[in-house]
C-alpha cells in the first residue's frame, strides 16, 4: 500500500516531463495508474485473500510515530471507487480538456488529489489521517481555483479551503482528545475502547470535535454552501470531487467511526439530525437551481445528507442501506456531472433555461445517457438507485428514535429528486423556445458517462454482485452484520408505497409547476443563509484585523516591546498566579549587603534615566545600569558572563553615541499618564519574572537535559562554564543564527545609510 500511494505522488511530480513528450495523450496515460490500482484491487478481492491488510513505515522511533496504513472491506470499497471512477475521469478529462490551458498543471494536481484520497481511506493512525486529510483540503482549492483567472473561481476555492480547514482543525482537536481518553492512536485499534469513550466526560467534545470536521467535508447543513459555489472548478474536478472522492470523506469518517462513537442516543441524534435538514434543504435548492452543475451540486448534499442519516441512525439496516447509496450515487452522480459537462461544451451555456429546443432530437446519445442516470437518480426500477431507495425506506420504517421525521425527511426528499429527474429530462431536453447552434464534441467523451451509467443499470438488474463487497464494508462498520444480499424486487411493502408515492408526488409537484410558471421563493431565508453569514464573517474578521493591525503595528518600537510584555504579562501572570500558585523558599533567600548597594544602584540609575530630558544622560545611566547589573553577575561566580554582558552594553552604547548627533537633543516628554502605563507594565513584568524565578528555585524542575548538560559540559565540550558551553557547542547552531540575523541586519542599515547618502549626492 505504501508503495502503491507513494508511486501516486511520484507520477503526479512528473506529470510536467511527461506532458513534453505526450501532449494531448497525457491523461490516457496517466489513467493507466488509477485502471492498474483498480485492477490490483479487483484481483485481490477474486483471489479470496482475506482482511484486513495492513502496513507501515516508521517515522520517527523515538516519538512512536510511523504512517501506518490498512486495508478492511470500508476501505476497500472507497478505494475501489477512488481508482474506478478516477480512471473514468482520466478518459473523460482527456477530451474535455483538449484545449485547455494548464493542462499539465492540472493533471498533476488531479493526480496527487487522487493520491492523497487514496491515502486518506488506507490510513491507519491519525497522524496519517490528518497529513491526508490537509492534503486534499489543498489539491481541492488548487482544482477548485484552476481558473484562477475569474474571479468566482479564486472566490470559491478560497471558501472552499476555509471552511475545510475549519474542520481539519476541529477533526485534529477530536483525534488529540481521543488519544488523551485511550493512549491509542491507530484507528484500526479504537473501536476496543468503545466503552471508555461513550463513558468519559470528553465524549460530547470529541464526538462534536470529530462530527464538525466531518461535516465541512461532506457538505453537511449549515457549511454546505461551498459545495455549489465549488461548481466554479472544470468539470471532471466536480465529477470527481462529487462522486467518489472528496465530498464522500466526511461520509466515511463516519463509516469508519461508528464503531468507536457510535452506538449512542447523541451520536443518533447529531449526525441524523443534520443529515436530515441537509438532504430536505438540498433537494428543495436542486429543484429551485437553473444552472446544471448547482443543480447537481444541490443533490449531491442532500445524496449526502442521506448518507449521514443513515450512519447516524446506525442499526444494521441502515448501514446496509447507506453503504448501498454511497456506490448508487457514485454511478450517477458521475455520470450526470460529466454529461453536464458535454451539454454545457455543446450548447455553450450551463442554464437549463437557455438550452436550445427539442435537444433531444440533436443529442440522442446525450439523452439517452441523461435518462439512464436520472433514473437511478430519482430510484426508479430496474437501476441500482431503487435498490438503494427501498433499503432507505426500509431503514426509516423499522427505526425507533425519530422515526416520523425519518420518513418525512426521506419523502420529501424522493419527492424533490423526481421532480429535478424530470428537470434534467423533459425541461433540458423538450424546450420548445430557446433556438441555438450545437458546438460539435469528440464522441470519445461520451464513453466514460455511458460506462457508469450502464454499471448502474446493470447493478440494478443484478444487485446481488455486489452484496458480498458491500456486506464485508457494513461488517466493518458493524461488527455484528449478519451477511445480507440485495435484491431488484421486494414485493408489495410499505417501502414500495412510499417509493411509488414519491414518484407521483414529484411528477405532479414539476408539472405543475411547469403549467403555473412557479418557482420555489425563499427570498425570507436569503439573509439568515450560511452563506450570507460567511461573507459577513469574513468581511468582519477582515476589518477586524485592520483595525488590529492600525493599533498595535504603529511602526514604533515601543509600541510593540509594549504589546509584547502585556500578552506575556497577562497570559503567564493569570497561568502562574491561578493555575500554577507562588512558591517561595524564603530560607533560600540569603542577600549580601553589597549587592543590596548594587541593586539600590540601579533602581537609582534606571530613575534617572526614565525622567532626565538629555540624551546623553540618559546614555550615562544606562552605562551605570550594565556595569552594576556586571557586578553582580561577577559577584555571583559568573566572569565569563559579566565580561559578555560588558562588552555587549559597551558596544551598545557606542552605537547610541554615534547616532546621538542624528536625534533631538532632549527628548520628547511623555505625557503623565503614558509614563504610569509603562512603568506599570516594567515593574509588572519584572515581579512577574522574580516569582517565577523563585518557584522555580523552590521546585527545579525535574530535566533530563539538565542532567545531560552537567555530565557533558567539561567531559565532552571541555568547559568549566555551562552556559557557555551551551551556547557555543550544544546549541551552536542557534547561536550561528542568531549571530547571522545581526549580521543581516546591520548590512541592511548600512545599506540604507548609503542608498540615502547616494541619493543626496545625486
Amino acid at each position: 500500500m505504501i508503495i502503491c500511494i507513494l508511486s501516486i505522488f511520484i507520477l503526479a511530480f512528473l506529470v510536467p516531463l511527461f506532458q513534453k513528450f505526450l501532449a494531448d495523450k497525457l491523461s490516457f496515460f496517466l489513467s493507466i495508474a488509477p485502471l492498474s490500482i483498480f485492477i490490483s484491487l479487483l484481483h485481490l478481492y477474486l483471489t479470496k485473500k482475506s482482511f484486513p491488510i495492513s502496513d507501515s513505515l516508521e517515522w520517527n522511533s523515538y516519538f512512536n510515530l510511523e504512517l501506518a496504513f490498512y486495508l478492511d472491506g470500508l476501505s476497500f470499497l472507497f478505494s475501489l471507487l477512488i481508482s474506478g471512477i478516477g480512471f473514468l475521469i482520466y478518459i473523460y478529462a482527456g477530451f474535455y480538456m483538449k484545449d485547455a490551458k494548464h493542462k499539465g498543471r492540472f493533471f498533476m494536481i488531479l493526480t496527487l488529489f487522487m493520491g492523497a484520497m487514496l491515502g486518506l481511506v488506507l490510513a491507519d493512525n491519525w497522524l496519517s489521517i490528518l497529513v491526508f486529510w490537509e492534503l486534499t483540503s489543498i489539491t481541492s482549492f488548487l482544482l477548485i481555483g484552476h481558473n484562477n483567472e475569474k474571479k468566482s473561481a479564486r472566490y470559491a476555492a478560497w471558501q472552499g479551503l476555509l471552511i475545510t480547514a475549519f474542520g481539519g482543525l476541529a477533526l485534529l482537536a477530536g483525534l488529540v482528545l481521543t488519544g488523551i481518553v485511550t493512549d491509542e492512536y491507530t484507528i484500526s485499534n479504537l473501536s476496543q475502547h468503545h466503552e471508555l469513550l461513550t463513558h468519559h466526560t470528553l465524549y460530547i467534545p470529541i464526538l462534536l470535535c470529530v462530527a464538525v470536521g466531518a461535516f465541512t467535508k461532506s457538505a453537511q447543513f449549515p457549511f454546505h454552501f461551498w459545495l455549489p459555489n465549488a461548481m466554479a472548478a472544470p468539470t471532471p474536478v466536480s465529477a470527481y470531487l462529487h462522486s467518489a472522492t472528496m465530498v464522500k470523506a466526511g461520509i466515511y469518517f463516519f463509516a469508519r467511526f461508528s464503531p468507536i462513537l457510535g452506538g449512542t442516543v447523541e451520536w443518533q441524534m447529531l449526525l441524523s439530525s443534520i443529515g436530515g435538514i441537509t438532504m430536505i434543504v438540498g433537494a428543495i435548492m436542486a429543484f429551485k437551481s437553473d444552472n446544471i452543475k448547482k443543480l447537481l451540486a444541490y443533490s449531491t448534499i442532500s445524496a449526502l445528507g442521506i448518507m449521514t442519516m443513515a450512519y447516524g441512525i446506525g442499526t444494521e439496516t441502515a448501514v446496509f442501506a447507506g453503504t448501498v447509496y454511497i456506490i448508487a450515487h457514485a454511478l450517477y452522480k458521475s455520470t450526470l456531472f460529466m454529461m453536464a459537462g458535454i451539454l454545457d461544451k455543446q450548447t455553450g451555456t450551463k442554464k437549463i433555461s437557455e438550452f436550445p429546443k427539442l435537444l433531444y432530437k440533436k443529442l440522442p446519445v446525450a439523452f439517452v445517457i441523461v435518462c439512464l442516470a436520472a433514473f437511478s437518480f430519482a430510484g426508479i426500477a430496474p437501476f441500482f438507485g431503487f435498490v438503494a431507495k427501498e433499503l432507505l425506506l426500509e431503514m426509516v420504517l423499522h427505526s425507533s428514535l425519530l422515526s416520523s421525521f425519518y420518513i418525512a425527511a426521506v419523502l420529501i426528499t424522493s419527492v424533490f429528486f423526481v421532480a429535478v429527474f424530470f428537470v434534467l429530462t423533459h425541461k433540458a431536453f423538450f424546450s420548445k423556445e430557446v433556438k441555438g447552434e450545437l458546438k460539435k464534441v469528440h464522441k470519445g467523451i461520451f464513453v466514460a458517462p455511458l460506462v457508469t451509467a450502464l454499471a448502474g443499470l446493470a447493478f440494478g438488474i443484478f444487485p446481488d454482485t455486489l452484496s458480498h463487497s458491500i456486506s464485508k464494508a457494513s461488517a466493518t462498520i458493524f461488527p455484528t452484520f449478519e451477511a445480507k444480499h440485495l435484491a431488484l424486487w421486494h414485493g408489495f411493502n410499505d417501502a414500495f408505497y412510499l417509493s411509488l408515492l414519491s414518484i407521483l408526488l414529484g411528477t405532479a409537484i414539476y408539472f405543475t409547476s411547469l403549467k403555473l410558471n412557479w418557482k420555489l421563493k425563499l427570498s425570507f431565508f436569503t439573509s439568515l443563509q450560511p452563506s450570507k453569514i460567511y461573507d459577513r464573517l469574513f468581511k468582519g474578521i477582515i476589518s477586524l484585523g485592520k483595525w488590529q493591525t492600525s493599533k498595535i503595528q504603529t511602526g514604533y518600537l515601543r509600541n510593540y516591546a509594549m504589546v509584547t510584555l502585556l500578552v506575556i504579562l497577562i497570559l503567564t501572570g493569570y497561568t502562574f498566579l491561578f493555575k500554577a500558585g507562588i512558591r517561595i523558599d524564603t530560607a533560600a533567600i540569603d542577600v549580601y549587603f553589597f549587592e543590596l548597594i548594587l541593586g539600590l544602584i540601579v533602581l537609582i540609575a534606571l530613575g534617572f534615566t526614565l525622567f532626565t530630558r538629555s540624551n546623553i544622560s540618559a546614555l550615562l545611566s544606562l552605562s551605570v545600569v550594565g556595569i552594576a547589573i556586571s557586578i553582580i553577575f561577577l559577584e555571583a561566580g559568573a566572569p565569563d558572563l559579566a565580561i559578555t554582558f560588558i562588552l555587549i552594553d559597551a558596544l551598545t552604547i557606542t552605537v547610541f553615541v554615534l547616532i546621538l548627533h542624528k536625534l533631538p537633543k532632549k527628548m520628547l516628554r511623555k505625557r503623565n499618564s503614558a509614563r504610569v502605563r509603562d512603568a506599570i507594565i516594567a515593574l509588572g513584568t519584572g515581579l512577574l519574572i522574580t516569582l517565577i524565578l523563585f518557584s522555580i528555585t523552590y521546585d527545579p524542575l525535574n530535566s533530563k537535559l539538565k542532567e545531560f548538560y552537567a555530565e557533558n559540559s567539561y567531559s565532552a565540550a571541555k568547559g568549566k562554564n555551562m552556559v557557555n558551553v551551551i551556547l557555543v557547542d550544544f546549541r551552536v547552531l542557534d547561536t550561528l543564527g542568531e549571530i547571522s540575523v545581526l549580521a543581516i541586519a546591520a548590512l541592511g542599515v548600512f545599506a540604507l545609510v548609503n542608498y540615502s547618502k547616494n541619493r543626496k549626492s545625486l
